[in-house]
């Protein structure tokens, strides 16, 4: 079922997945592979399950992300990820499994991909930084969660605002800074990580 009320859409793997209907909160849909052959894929959502919670139990969307290998989908307090190797042409991509360990994010505009790697940052709502890079487990590449990306900063960050939907990250490719912008005290403070020099 088409849904048109998405609260943001992002291209995966040349698939169209709509995230977070306001009306229906815990639902994420994807649709099938498109091909040169057949294009009209982009929009067929037939392969998607349906009348089911597709991530995780309860909760909304807060965050999605489409990195160059994986596609993250973030709610309050959880993690899901789906790899670009899990994208089927008869069936789209696979439904995205919990990453273990991880913590939620703050809200769609608190994710970001920053650097030459290609990993995935973002903020939870307990006021910490995580980096979401690869990792190879049993001869397969999964989810690598770095949560102590942060660690010079944690008696620093225990000041903070709790975090809201003012708080944002980004990353300027011409700089190579990668910006996380908090409150403390009701008062803005963006804290840099600069990749040049790697502090």
């Amino acid at each position: 079922n088409y849904e048109d009320k998405a609260s943001f859409i992002m291209e995966w793997l040349s698939s169209l997945n709509l995230f977070g209907d306001p009306d229906q909160p815990f639902l994420w849909e994807f649709g099938k592979f498109a091909t040169a052959g057949s294009p009209g894929n982009f929009t067929d959502f037939s392969a998607a399950p349906s009348s089911q919670e597709i991530v995780g139990q309860g909760g909304v969307l807060t965050g999605a992300l489409a990195t160059k290998n994986f596609a993250y989908v973030w709610k309050e307090d959880s993690l899901y990820a789906t790899g670009r190797t899990e994208v089927n042409a008869d069936t789209g991509a696979r439904i995205p499994q919990p990453v273990e360990g991880a913590s939620g994010n703050v809200n769609p505009r608190t994710v970001t991909q920053a650097g030459k790697g290609g990993d995935a940052y973002y903020q939870t709502p307990d006021g910490h930084f995580i980096r979401l890079g690869l990792k190879v487990e049993s001869g397969q590449t999964t989810v690598g969660l770095d949560d102590a990306f942060d660690e010079d900063l944690r008696g620093i960050l225990v000041g903070i605002d709790p975090p809201d939907e003012r708080n944002w990250t980004s990353y300027n490719s011409s700089e190579n800074f990668l910006k996380f912008s908090v409150f403390e005290s009701d008062v803005r403070v963006v804290y840099v990580w600069d990749f040049n020099v790697r502090t």
